[in-house]
């Protein structure tokens, strides 16, 4: 899976990269643990969406119009994952679900009797699942265990994978509790803890930006930049509220919302603020770079698109309910849903609403949008699309 990634420091350098999106490509694998699924020949781009009624619902993007449905059994908090050529699909109970992509049957299915409250992770042919305190490694199609890893608690923030200067193997990142733990990717060997040094708890995904620093917000309201190396705090920056957004880097900035209702772009350097905006209520939702902006969504029952350089709002589109989820933005449109149970469809440009459809249920997670060969995944599944 390889990352198109796009840094920017000034709007000179922002021009340059307009065509770049948030989009992941699948390679085929260098080390396979079972035989790939066969792609099927009909598979088109599809937008999936759970909600907190157990049902994930596929979606034509253009339309709006529902491709199939499944009941999961109990609340989806999670965005679905495309991986060996299936869409993976799990539920708050602790149910993984292997699904055809065109019709939505069930292909194959494990419980791994702890709860699955994060986003899985498809790396090199691989899937990592973080199921309670534990994080696994699956055959592809027994769905059995082949490591895991315990995180000494609950995993609340989803797995992500990078480098780590010294270090002869990737490393798996998760948060838990108020520490996070990184992984060998391969035997999933515990290597590292990095503990907060303030009371809280991490319940977003790390940002790891190069081989040396992550990101994390807390609780606490901190943000803490962290030397991977020595888990030594680098620099924090004090909001006045939890901070439950996924950090997004990009072009030496780092972008995330907090519950004292503004939204930051810090240096990723010095950790100084460059500009913060004031919204209506707290903000959950991880952001989305897309061009030139960020969009999120607010407990103000807005969505937001902002210039990256100077925190300009260009447009926020009201909607009925709260939104905790995060938006994923394609082809020039943005897509994300709320409280109000309606899935919309907004123009970047103008943010008029191309369509919008209710989903039937309250939807706490976000989407994700599969293009065949690509997909747009949310910052909060932990594999940030710009960095």
């Amino acid at each position: 899976l390889n990352h198109c990634i796009m840094n920017i420091c000034r709007r000179s350098l922002l021009a340059a990269g307009l065509a770049v999106t948030s989009m992941f490509t699948f390679n085929s694998c260098k080390k396979e643990y079972s035989n790939d699924t066969v792609i099927p020949k009909e598979v088109s781009t599809t937008l999936y969406i759970g909600n907190n009624n157990n049902f994930v619902y596929a979606m034509d993007p253009l339309t709006g119009e529902k491709k199939w449905e499944l009941n999961a059994g109990s609340p989806v908090l999670t965005s679905v994952v495309i991986h060996n050529n299936a869409a993976w699909i799990s539920s708050s109970a602790g149910i993984l679900y292997k699904v055809n992509r065109i019709t939505g049957k069930v292909i194959n299915q494990r419980d791994f009797g702890a709860p699955i409250l994060v986003t899985p992770l498809s790396y090199n042919n691989i899937l990592y699942v973080a199921a309670g305190s534990r994080l696994h490694l699956i055959d592809n199609g027994t769905l059995a265990t082949i490591h895991s890893g315990d995180a000494g608690g609950i995993i609340t923030g989803a797995p992500t994978i990078h480098d780590i200067v010294g270090k002869a193997h990737k490393q798996v990142f998760v948060s838990a509790q108020n520490t996070v733990r990184t992984f060998r990717e391969d035997s999933l060997f515990t290597n590292a803890t990095f503990t907060a040094p303030d009371p809280g708890s991490f319940v977003s995904s790390p940002c790891v930006e190069n081989d040396s620093i992550m990101y994390i917000g807390n609780q606490n309201g901190k943000v803490y930049a962290v030397n991977t190396r020595t888990n030594a705090v680098k620099w924090s920056y004090t909001t006045g509220g939890a901070i439950t957004s996924t950090i997004l880097t990009i072009g030496g900035n780092i972008l995330f919302g907090s519950y004292d209702s503004r939204f930051y772009s810090l240096d990723t350097e010095t950790g100084r603020l460059r500009w913060s905006i004031k919204t209506g209520d707290r903000i959950s939702s991880s952001p989305f770079v897309y061009k030139q902006n960020v969009y999120f969504g607010g407990y103000d029952r807005n969505v937001y698109n902002i210039d990256i350089i100077d925190g300009t709002v260009n447009w926020k589109v009201p909607t009925v309910g709260l939104i905790k989820g995060s938006p994923i933005v394609y082809k020039d449109k943005v897509y994300i849903a709320g409280y109000d149970q309606i899935m919309i469809c907004i123009d970047t440009e103008t943010g008029e609403q191309h369509w919008n459809k209710t989903i039937g249920g309250l939807v706490e997670g976000s989407p994700m949008l599969d293009d065949v060969t690509i997909s747009i995944v949310p910052a909060t599944d932990g594999a940030h699309p710009l960095k």
